[in-house]
């Protein structure tokens, strides 16, 4: 299953790889987004700097709303834009 949505703010591609930098691959050259691998699972985030974002790999739109309500929480704790 792939989800998509828009976060309600832009983002710093490398501010956003400092969070996690294990987790997190951006490399503007080949792609102009981050992708953010959640942890021990096959699930893939990909995050344009616009706010727009890909949920691949999840089963569940439930799953899919955990993962990105927990990133982006995460991402209102630091410094992202």
């Amino acid at each position: 299953m792939v989800l998509h949505g828009k976060l309600p703010f832009q983002l710093d591609p490398f501010n956003v790889k400092e969070m996690k930098p294990d987790q997190i691959q951006y490399e503007p050259e080949l792609f102009p987004g981050i992708k953010y691998f959640v942890k021990d699972t096959k699930i893939c985030v990909t995050i344009i700097s616009n706010g727009k974002f890909f949920i691949s790999g999840v089963t569940s739109k439930n799953d899919a709303t955990e993962i990105i309500y927990s990133f982006y929480l995460e991402l209102s704790m630091v410094d992202h834009f």
